[in-house]
């Protein structure tokens, strides 16, 4: 079993439960210890638990990322010859 600590409440669920099998509705990711992670993520040690949704600044930023991701993989099949850049985010989305 390990701790999880979710809002200031502390529970202990199994170890190596998937953060996805505990999330609320609309959360997409999550801070554990103050680092994001993936709901993939399986537990294995004791955490601090903070929900992210697109509500939360860390939740757009995280959004964002990985939406311009999926955005370069389907420029890329789509037109194969096309050069990608790297750049760093705007305040508002890409």
């Amino acid at each position: 079993m390990v701790k999880i600590t979710l809002d200031g409440r502390s529970r202990d669920v199994e170890d190596g439960v998937r953060l996805r099998d505990l999330a609320p509705d609309g959360a997409f990711a999550a801070l554990a210890n103050g680092k994001p992670v993936g709901l993939a993520t399986s537990l294995k040690e004791d955490a601090e638990i903070r929900w992210l949704t697109f509500s939360d600044e860390e939740g757009r930023e995280i959004f964002w990322h990985s939406s311009s991701h999926l955005l370069a993989h389907a420029v890329k099949r789509l037109f194969p010859r096309a050069k990608l850049a790297i750049g760093p985010p705007i305040e508002e989305a890409f």
